[in-house]
């Protein structure tokens, strides 16, 4: 995964950067394989200036996964924990994406496994007998072209 660190109101130390590149960095064996068009854009830096204490730093993460962003930002006291808090948020979402994008690619296998070569058979017992217009079309091959010509018959 490619990291662009961007410094706002603070510098950018070479302690920070490692820790950056760390914390962020460590998130690209949750993504898995790892492309050159994965990139995570990170902010770093002080909200303002005239806060003595309360929420004066943060960090920002953008991940792209392709057309995906998944997102997030904290707030905090200390640049440090800032990271933390956006590390632990982005391993979450990265979980959640890959859980939605695993269920459907299974979702995907179960309706090739009803209405491949073979599937039609079993279909046909799961439905009770009965086989929707598009199911039976579907199995026989016959697809698209076929349902436009049944609903043109009605």
């Amino acid at each position: 995964m490619h990291l662009d660190i961007k410094a706002i109101g603070i510098e950018l130390t070479p302690a920070l950067n490692v820790y950056i590149e760390k914390q962020i960095g460590g998130l690209s064996h949750y993504i898995g394989v790892d492309t050159p068009t994965t990139t995570a854009l990170v902010e770093v830096g002080r909200t303002t200036r005239h806060h003595a204490h309360d929420h004066v730093f943060f960090a920002r993460v953008n991940i792209h996964l392709g057309s995906t962003i998944l997102r997030a930002e904290a707030e905090t006291q200390d640049v440090r924990a800032s990271l933390d808090e956006v590390h632990e948020e982005l391993e979450k979402e990265i979980l959640k994406f890959k859980g939605k994008k695993e269920a459907l690619l299974r979702r995907g296998a179960r309706s090739n496994l009803l209405l491949g070569p073979r599937g039609r058979h079993r279909a046909h017992h799961l439905r009770g007998g009965q086989l929707s217009r598009g199911a039976q079309a579907s199995a026989r091959g016959d697809g698209l072209a076929e349902l436009l010509r049944g609903a043109a018959d009605r």
